[in-house]
């Protein structure tokens, strides 16, 4: 039977589409596919075994064009200041050209879908923001790698990445990028039981050491210790740290109660006997202490002032950690380490599977190199120790960045 016309460019045009079947104790099963049509026929990428070619078999099956549609770079971009050091490769100059040629695709069905890349994005929910930055890192490595990407909304929710995640794989996405955020990182590396997790949204130590998990970023036990170090290096003496519940602030207070003897400051019970306070939690209570502790005349810092989009609700001379900053050099069109760390860890987990194809994870853990980003390196319990955190300061309602040591 010949397609109609109709039908026809439905298939043909950037859809997802849900291929729903039988399961063999009746209950329906509906995966998102790709679909492509030749020589008349619809065409649905799987692979034998798979429970869509098994449930189709021996009867009819019409897959449905989903809400969403894919997402897909196109544009071709030049590298300025990035310097991809890789070893064995030189740095890239403001005269080179992009670190691939533009290869992406407009549609899903002209490409192998060995070299789609997936990612779950926050575009929703509490992450909306860094999702935005997240968003825009992956579509510029994309399209200066010129590989075809997918992504889904996660929806800033730890059991949807999840599913999200498992989705893309299924789809023939390789690598399939990590979320942002501690907590979706977490699930994510939890539910796939060692299996790898390219992280760049979890700084948290607890979910970086978990089987499988290849970090990018600074831990968060280094984050109040880079604000404690900037802030001596202004005269503050006397610091007071305040802190939110949770895993990631739980980190950062530990990681400076270890080093505050060696950075010379004094850790002190309040913000009254302060010269400096520091405060780490989520945007909302940063706010909130930023808000009460206003009228105090002392050296501020924080986590949410480093990160993009956040509403400013802190004094100016707030230092901020940041994991990478636009003055440090990187692709032209990035505007914030969250879009910054998303690019990197897709260019560490193309260089691992280029090492190790079947075993990437194997790769990773002995890879000791550098991107624009920075350092990158694991321990052996798989934190990050490569890469070093930088300071911002606020002045007149933009970032400075401080000088390195």
């Amino acid at each position: 039977m010949e397609l109609p016309e109709k039908v026809r460019k439905r298939l043909e045009e950037p859809n997802f589409w849900h291929l729903a079947t039988v399961n063999p104790d009746g209950s329906p099963q509906s995966t998102t596919v790709w679909v492509d049509v030749r020589d008349g026929k619809i065409l649905v990428n799987s692979a034998l075994g798979r429970k869509k070619p098994t449930g189709s078999r021996d009867e009819s099956s019409t897959p449905t064009p989903a809400t969403k549609r894919r997402r897909t770079s196109t544009r071709l971009r030049r590298s300025t200041s990035a310097s991809r050091r890789i070893p064995g490769e030189a740095p890239a100059s403001s005269e080179s050209a992009s670190w691939s040629n533009l290869r992406t695709s407009s549609r899903w069905g002209r490409a192998e879908s060995s070299n789609a890349v997936g990612a779950p994005v926050p575009l929703t929910g509490r992450y909306a923001l860094q999702g935005r930055s997240m968003r825009a890192g992956v579509e510029l490595w994309a399209g200066d790698a010129g590989r075809k990407l997918v992504l889904l909304d996660d929806e800033s929710d730890a059991q949807v990445a999840t599913r999200v995640h498992d989705q893309l794989a299924e789809l023939g996405c390789n690598p399939v990028l990590g979320p942002y955020g501690s907590d979706t990182t977490r699930a994510i590396a939890l539910a796939r039981a060692g299996r790898i997790v390219w992280n760049h949204g979890a700084a948290a130590d607890d979910v970086q050491r978990l089987p499988g998990v290849v970090s990018v970023p600074t831990p968060a036990s280094r984050y109040l210790v880079a604000l404690a170090h900037a802030a001596v290096g202004l005269g503050a003496a006397r610091v007071a740290v305040l802190t939110a519940g949770g895993a990631f602030a739980a980190n950062a207070r530990a990681g400076l109660e270890r080093e505050a003897s060696a950075l010379g400051v004094e850790l002190v019970p309040d913000a009254a006997g302060a010269d400096c306070v520091l405060l780490c939690g989520p945007v909302e209570w940063e706010a909130a202490r930023f808000r009460d502790l206003a009228r105090r005349e002392v050296l501020f810092g924080g986590v949410s002032p480093g990160l993009p989009h956040a509403p400013q609700a802190w004094p100016d001379g707030t230092l901020a950690p940041v994991q990478w900053h636009p003055e440090l050099g990187g692709p032209a069109g990035l505007e914030d380490y969250v879009a910054a760390q998303a690019y990197a860890v897709a260019l560490i987990a193309e260089r691992c599977l280029e090492l190790e194809p079947a075993d990437p994870l194997s790769a990773a853990r002995t890879l000791s190199t550098a991107t624009f980003f920075g350092g990158f390196e694991l321990d052996e319990t798989g934190l990050q120790t490569g890469h070093q955190l930088s300071v911002v300061r606020w002045r007149r309602g933009r970032q400075t960045l401080l000088p390195a040591d």
